[in-house]
């Protein structure tokens, strides 16, 4: 369950939301209610979560929220957040409900098919609610069939979680080099999301993989890559967060592989149903050759055209 992210980096998060037997963290910012005259300060208060029955107790217990934007708040007081956590055979998605003041952890059946028991692989990354009650969940899944991961996709809907494993772009790998996952999802309205993540190709190399809900019915596309990117064995690019201000206009971020094999940050953009690719521009003193490594690992639009997206650079001498 690795990605292409700085290692420092997922340590860091993952640090901050792992809690030792029995449950992570969760941070609330209410909304104080005005008082004439006088200034308000909201303040982060922390919850500890109650994690399902089936989570591994003791010195071993693990539960971590998606890196890929693993809370959603669609109205004030109703957030859902997703991750993964050690049962004692395995690891299993979990899901927490924030209502009514608490957090609840819910059930979510893996689909037909799914490795279970000592082997069980699965997780979620990220998730988005259109709203209260319309969420859909993205991640990965180990299959019993090839013991591969394949994406993950769950949605909620009249209360119930329903999970299936995502289609895949033409030629997608088989066998050893069957990969997939997804990292983060952002949905305009209920039955209307994309999410993004990566996939290997016959030949076993990443590309970035796009998937659509759109009339009930989920489409992989390959993400289109800069015209200076790398084939061959210098073939790699991932998307790692999305973020769609308006129906038909996304944003997605992360990183791609030139000629020469070193990365650079990759955005793409959908308009006008096409996506296009463009590669990141980099901060002055940026490195090149073998100093050249750009990747970007998150992006907000608060409307459309109007988007900041974040991640790393190395500079000239290599930091």
């Amino acid at each position: 369950m690795t990605t292409h992210r700085d290692s420092k980096v997922r340590a860091i998060v993952h640090a901050l939301v792992t809690l030792p037997a029995l449950g992570l963290l969760a941070l609330l910012l209410p909304v104080a209610p005005a008082t004439a005259g006088a200034a308000t300060s909201p303040t982060w208060t922390p919850a500890k979560v109650v994690v399902p029955s089936t989570a591994r107790q003791g010195a071993t217990a693990t539960v971590r929220i998606g890196t890929g934007g693993g809370v959603s708040c669609p109205a004030p007081g109703d957030c859902t957040a997703v991750g993964w956590y050690r049962t004692p055979t395995g690891d299993g998605p979990v899901v927490e409900t924030y209502a009514a003041g608490a957090w609840t952890p819910a059930a979510v059946p893996l689909p037909s098919g799914a490795v279970t028991g000592a082997k069980e692989l699965a997780y979620f990354e990220g998730v988005s609610c259109a709203r209260p009650g319309s969420c859909t969940a993205v991640g990965g899944i180990e299959m019993a069939t090839s013991s591969a991961t394949y994406s993950l996709i769950a949605t909620l809907s009249g209360g119930t979680w329903t999970a299936t494993a995502a289609p895949e772009p033409a030629g997608s790998g088989t066998g050893t080099h069957q990969y997939a996952y997804l990292q983060s999802v952002a949905c305009t309205a209920a039955g209307a999301c994309t999410a993004v993540g990566e996939y290997k190709d016959a030949t076993g190399h990443t590309h970035g993989l796009i998937e659509t809900l759109s009339a009930g019915t989920w489409t992989a596309t390959a993400a289109p890559e800069p015209s200076t990117a790398g084939t061959g064995a210098d073939q790699g690019a991932y998307l790692a967060s999305v973020a769609c201000p308006a129906a038909g206009t996304c944003v997605a971020v992360g990183t791609y592989k030139d000629s020469t094999g070193h990365f650079h940050g990759l955005i793409e953009t959908l308009s006008g149903g096409t996506w296009t690719a463009t590669a990141a521009p980099e901060p002055a003193g940026s490195g090149t050759g073998t100093d050249q490594g750009a990747y970007l690992a998150s992006v907000a639009c608060p409307a459309a055209g109007t988007c900041v997206a974040v991640g790393t650079y190395k500079d000239s001498t290599g930091h």
